[in-house]
């Protein structure tokens, strides 16, 4: 997609995140440089404007926008620290995308394979949802597990109830295991695959 020709508005309203970020390979970790003239970068002002406008109406603290390594607009406060709920779902699958495309596993190796349990075992049915069923949220685990709000933990289904695949069910149990399954078949850290092929090339600081 050539974002230099797509509506900002169009694509302020595709983008639930906080900060909006366009980059390509050419970016990488730097201080960041700013378009003079966004217009012969190919960008519409008035377009912008409009994007701005709607961020304001939908409650957007700050907004960033790059285009090859370099700020088009940024406004709000982009250096302060937030508060954001269930933002490592995306970052654990944007991570794991980007490390099998260069390190390929199989993601259909089980819990049994990587011998994952819990406190209160996994029973044979259990520990046959795979890598890949973790990362949808249907492993047809519903063990009680951390991070989880008092809401969600009253709403599991009951146990045994789905068998692995089956089922798609919102579940912290399958994002916690989810990191050190990757760990196991990678090889390598998540954070440290984060640092390496999310955030480097994205020109991310601070994170």
């Amino acid at each position: 997609m050539n974002y230099a020709n797509a509506s900002p508005v169009l694509v302020a309203a595709m983008i639930g995140s906080t900060f909006l970020i366009f980059a390509d390979e050419r970016a990488s970790a730097q201080e960041w440089r700013q378009y003079k003239n966004v217009e012969q970068a190919g960008w519409s002002v008035p377009e912008l404007d409009k994007a701005r406008q709607f961020a304001a109406s939908i409650g957007s603290a700050a907004i960033m926008i790059v285009d090859h390594g370099k700020v088009v607009q940024a406004w709000g406060a982009i250096d302060h620290p937030y508060s954001s709920a269930s933002v490592r779902k995306s970052i654990y699958d944007a991570t794991i995308g980007a490390t099998h495309t260069v390190k390929p596993f199989d993601i259909n190796t089980s819990l049994g394979a990587l011998g994952i349990d819990d406190i209160d075992p996994l029973d044979q049915v259990e520990l046959s949802a795979t890598f890949e069923q973790l990362l949808t949220a249907r492993s047809g685990v519903y063990h009680p597990c951390a991070y989880e709000t008092p809401s969600n933990a009253r709403l599991p289904p009951s146990r045994h109830s789905a068998k692995p695949g089956t089922r798609w069910y919102y579940n912290n149990w399958d994002f916690n295991v989810v990191c050190a399954a990757f760990e196991q078949l990678s090889g390598e850290r998540m954070q440290q695959a984060f640092a390496n092929r999310i955030a480097k090339p994205l020109g991310m600081q601070d994170f």
